[in-house]
């Protein structure tokens, strides 16, 4: 989706000594961070989902309170060339709670990678998963606290972009945890280090 992939070629400069190029950090802000209520007669809204919280917060929650219904996050990140065609050291998500209200809950819900996730696709159908959880859920979440998942490498390994879901665990309390949305102060980022 984006042009990232023209730049494949970033890492031969290390060619020289015969060594290694050095490992590169690099933080990808979310292009798509959106709740979804889990079946919804109305169908997949995101719009929905966030007029129901707080201003620039997504949720994951098992019963949210206002639709009564379960809500999962879903996340896109477009990567470019500093990693495509590089190989992957680490992938790590980064999620942070929003400072107020009931932003906090018992559960920071599990990843899954899911199908291609842009903003119209939400309007159409929930995103599908793809294949078993990637990172487990991390216990309770505090008020402005930032979780973190580390993932598979494989995950952005060969790819253009990630794309991924943060499920509601299927039991437990309806108090879900609000994380920021691409408007908020913390965005969701995916922090890969490639060389």
């Amino acid at each position: 989706m984006s042009g990232g992939g023209a730049g494949g070629t970033g890492g031969e400069g290390g060619e020289g000594g015969g060594g290694s190029p050095m490992p590169v950090d690099v933080a990808y802000t979310a292009t798509v961070a959106d709740c979804l209520y889990i079946g919804a007669t109305t169908g997949p809204d995101p719009d929905a989902c966030a007029a129901d919280q707080m201003a620039n917060y997504m949720t994951v929650d098992l019963q949210e309170s206002a639709s009564g219904l379960p809500a999962n996050a879903y996340l896109a990140f477009e990567l470019d060339s500093q990693v495509i065609g590089k190989e992957i050291l680490s992938v790590t998500l980064e999620l942070t709670a929003g400072p107020l209200g009931d932003a906090a809950g018992p559960d920071s819900g599990e990843v899954v990678a899911v199908e291609s996730v842009t903003r119209d696709a939400l309007f159409v159908a929930v995103p599908m998963q793809v294949g078993g959880v990637l990172g487990a859920n991390q216990g309770p979440v505090s008020l402005g606290e930032t979780v973190t998942w580390v993932l598979p490498t494989s995950l952005a390994t060969g790819v253009q972009a990630v794309h991924l879901g943060v499920l509601h665990m299927p039991t437990g309390t309806n108090n879900g945890v609000d994380y920021w949305n691409v408007n908020g102060t913390h965005p969701p980022r995916l922090l890969i280090t490639a060389r």
